[in-house]
């Protein structure tokens, strides 16, 4: 006796719609129809991988850039190893090497306020 059905569990959804398509079809149809598909999975694939990177950029690690002396965290020089934060600035004007900030402490004017021109 032999199964007579018609549906099989292992029936792929692609091969489903391509025995369903009339034999009338021409290939060139068919063809459109799978690149319309596999664009609308492309399209969906980026805009995941946007919505990801927007969520992570915090996570995301950026080099550090001391804002007196310009020098990036990967040039480290001898001594100037130590990164602060000193104020509420954000982004190429948040890190400063420790030692950059303790002389820029000592060269402001006495009779200046040693505030951060930029945050206040």
């Amino acid at each position: 006796m032999a199964c007579e059905s018609t549906s099989s569990v292992f029936t792929d959804p692609l091969i489903e719609e391509y025995t369903n398509v009339s034999s009338s079809s021409s290939t060139t149809e068919l063809l459109t129809a799978k690149e319309m598909l596999l664009e609308e999975e492309l399209v969906k694939a980026e805009e995941i991988a946007t919505s990801l990177n927007m969520d992570n950029e915090g996570l995301i690690a950026e080099e550090k850039q001391c804002r007196f002396c310009f020098s990036l965290e990967s040039e480290s020089t001898e001594g100037y190893d130590q990164w602060i934060i000193p104020c509420k600035c954000d982004g190429s004007m948040k890190w400063v090497h420790q030692k950059c900030f303790e002389q820029w402490i000592a060269l402001a004017s006495l009779n200046h306020r040693n505030m951060c021109t930029f945050c206040g």
